[in-house]
């Protein structure tokens, strides 16, 4: 058997590309059902670290449930081995946003690696002060 007779005659790229956009659809739309994700897109105008002008960007985000459930990463929606409310929580950069955006009534708890991460994904500065603040804070976790 060669390898032509098992690729199928009929796909195109056209049939890929319609493909890609249902599983990106429904993707979207699995997401939408999770009350702790949120995106919005809002105007930036203007040059940003990486030397890219920017007119809108759009931001996604992950946020954490309630005291005692698994922490999620805001950025990649991934969960770490760490519960809302523990002193291990203090390892992790910790933001509430209560912007409202797209009607949200509940503010959103996210949690980042870093304040770097946050930044990164937020397309904002973080004062040096609150860093060292976050360190000193991360750092004198007892997690034994």
């Amino acid at each position: 058997m060669y390898y032509d007779d098992l690729v199928d005659s009929n796909f195109n790229d056209e049939s890929s590309t319609e493909w890609r956009l249902r599983i990106k659809e429904s993707d979207y739309a699995l997401k939408k059902l999770d009350k702790y994700y949120n995106k919005y897109t809002l105007p930036f105008n203007q040059k940003w670290t990486d030397g890219k002008f920017y007119k809108r960007i759009t931001i996604e985000n992950y946020g954490s449930a309630h005291r005692g459930s698994l922490i999620r990463n805001a950025v990649t929606g991934l969960r770490y081995d760490i519960f809302v409310g523990s002193k291990e929580e203090s390892t992790l950069f910790k933001v509430t946003d209560a912007t409202g955006y797209n009607g949200r009534k509940d503010p959103l708890t996210l949690f980042y690696d870093s304040p770097e991460q946050y930044e990164k994904h937020h397309f904002t500065n973080v004062s040096t002060e609150s860093k060292q603040q976050w360190v000193k804070k991360a750092l004198y976790v007892d997690t034994s």
